[in-house]
């Protein structure tokens, strides 16, 4: 018998990526994809801290929807961009595949498609983090 777990998660609250530049992943987001800025801290501290493994200096949440992802500058180098995360989807509203493909190459942005299936599109952003795009 399986017994009903104690914590029941109701939605993803948000994903943070470590970049390299904060500047450039947040124009990526807001320019290509309509993130806006939730809440964001640009400079660094005063006192500098011990390494803390789940905080940083520089960062900056993006809202999407009710979901935000939270990009956490990193010094230069020490950004895995696409190491930690296989990708994320981002479900598109009122624009087709068809448009879509033409803003990116636009932008030249390359895209990546899945094996087998060509309709799938996924971009790179600036840190090298996959992004499946979802047009509906």
């Amino acid at each position: 018998m399986t017994s009903s777990p104690r914590i029941v998660a109701t939605t993803l609250d948000h994903l943070v990526l470590y970049v390299e530049d904060i500047a450039r992943a947040k124009s990526f987001y807001m320019d290509l994809l309509g993130f806006v800025v939730a809440h964001e801290h640009l400079e660094r501290s005063a006192v500098t801290p011990p390494e803390e493994e789940f905080d940083v200096d520089i960062r900056c949440f993006l809202r999407c929807g009710d979901n935000q992802i939270g990009l956490f500058q990193r010094d230069r180098g020490a950004a895995h961009g696409g190491e930690e995360v296989n990708h994320f989807a981002l479900t598109l509203q009122g624009v087709s595949e068809t448009e879509v493909r033409a803003i990116l190459a636009e932008q030249n942005i390359p895209i990546l498609s899945r094996l087998g299936d060509p309709s799938c599109i996924y971009i790179k952003d600036p840190d090298g983090h996959n992004i499946q795009l979802l047009p509906r």
